[in-house]
């Protein structure tokens, strides 16, 4: 499991526990197709994805999204973004549908 960080060092105050959790994960190596998962942010009043886990297949994200459930980050139901196979974070960070997602450290 991958995991690409956005420089400028803002971050919410859970992401301790997501960097904890990846230095202790055990890679499972299925070699399956790569899946990401973003996860979003209210970060200086934009919503703003910090950070991008990236999985080795369905069974590395599946692990990643039950880790961020645990710590309370949703699945926010956005499928359609061109980087993200999905992004989770706190209900309070889901974005109107007017609403810029600001993702550019990941371009």
């Amino acid at each position: 499991m991958k995991t690409h960080f956005n420089s400028d060092g803002k971050c919410p105050e859970y992401d301790k526990k997501i960097v904890e959790w990846l230095k202790t994960y055990k890679d499972k190596g299925w070699g399956d197709p790569p899946r990401r998962v973003g996860i979003i942010a209210d970060i200086g009043g934009s919503k703003y994805i910090y950070r991008a886990i990236d999985g080795d297949g369905v069974t590395e994200i599946d692990d990643a999204y039950k880790f961020l459930e645990s710590i309370g980050l949703i699945d926010l139901g956005i499928y359609n973004h061109p980087r993200f196979n999905c992004v989770y974070g706190l209900p309070e960070h889901m974005p109107t549908q007017t609403e810029p997602i600001s993702d550019s450290c990941f371009k």
